[in-house]
């Protein structure tokens, strides 16, 4: 299966910042400091994840994350490894739900058409 995952990689920064202010009003004597620490780190967001690597059933998971809104074409290809005396096919099925800001969760399924939702496979 390929890809396996895809993803983008996110950089991270956290600042952790104190300024203390101390005031004496009698004297009208204040004092102020400030300590900062910072940290970077970097995460994957993943986008495109494959399942079932091995098995009869195989599935390629497609999320949408805030670098990545899955618009365009996406290539997947799989390698198939069978008995040359079995009669095998893949089966397609396609699945989506779509996230509307004010609606909420719209369910979406595609009828592929048979013609192309079965691909026979041929031993030598």
């Amino acid at each position: 299966m390929d890809p396996l995952r895809a993803s983008t990689a996110i950089n991270h920064r956290r600042t952790l910042r104190i300024n203390p202010s101390v005031k004496i009003v009698p004297e009208a004597v204040g004092i102020d400091g400030s300590v900062e620490r910072g940290s970077e780190f970097t995460t994957n967001e993943h986008h495109i994840v494959a399942e079932g690597e091995g098995e009869s059933q195989v599935d390629w998971v497609f999320t949408a994350t805030r670098t990545n809104d899955l618009v365009g074409i996406h290539h997947l290809s799989m390698v198939v490894r069978t008995s040359p005396r079995a009669l095998c096919h893949a089966d397609l099925a396609l699945a989506a739900a779509r996230r509307e800001k004010r609606f909420g969760l719209v369910p979406y399924r595609a009828q592929v058409p048979p013609h192309l939702g079965t691909i026979r496979l041929y031993g030598p």
